[in-house]
């Protein structure tokens, strides 16, 4: 009976520990998460889907969709989120890799915080802005484009961002890993 009741005890120990590695402390402030980051190499280890419903507080994502949808499409689609990083080189340069084009890119990036009068959610905000190519009609032109990510999670060895992209009207949400 010991002898089961251990396993289960280490069972249920590692599920938690899981759990809690996935869904991070919410930051407190910005100066936190300035510091956090700060000469910090980031590359996303998981992707989850956001909950389409504001009250689901207990289960605000969905870390086991990848189990769930099996489709060559969600495949590309997650791999693609899978090869977002960035690199933190002091209090306002960032080099990431922009799921875009794939490449590594050159940016800016500031902290702040969102703004519920826009219909962000709660938090403390990672913004990019990067020179970066459109096109429209056929004519391309460089312009300073921004990405917004919102800080959900966070510790001292890894991230957990919210993302502006959407899959099936559900917000996308990676968690990122230090790689210092």
């Amino acid at each position: 009976m010991k002898k089961i009741l251990g396993i289960f005890t280490i069972t249920l120990i590692s599920c938690t520990t899981k759990k809690l590695e996935l869904n991070l402390a919410k930051p407190t402030n910005i100066a936190q998460v300035a510091n956090y980051i700060k000469n910090k190499h980031y590359t996303v280890v998981r992707t989850a889907l956001a909950s389409p419903f504001k009250m689901d507080t207990l289960n605000k994502y969905d870390w086991d969709y990848d189990d769930k949808d099996t489709s060559s499409f969600y495949k590309n689609f997650r791999n693609k989120q899978l090869d977002l990083s960035f690199h933190f080189k002091n209090d306002t340069s960032v080099v990431f890799r922009n799921i875009e084009d794939n490449k590594l890119t050159d940016a800016t990036y500031t902290l702040g915080i969102t703004d519920p009068t826009k219909n962000e959610p709660t938090g403390i905000k990672l913004q990019i802005r990067y020179a970066g190519e459109l096109t429209f009609g056929g004519n391309t032109t460089t312009s300073i484009l921004t990405q917004t990510y919102v800080v959900t999670g966070i510790d001292e060895k890894g991230l957990v961002l919210e993302t502006s992209y959407t899959f099936n009207e559900r917000k996308v949400v990676v968690r990122l890993k230090s790689m210092e």
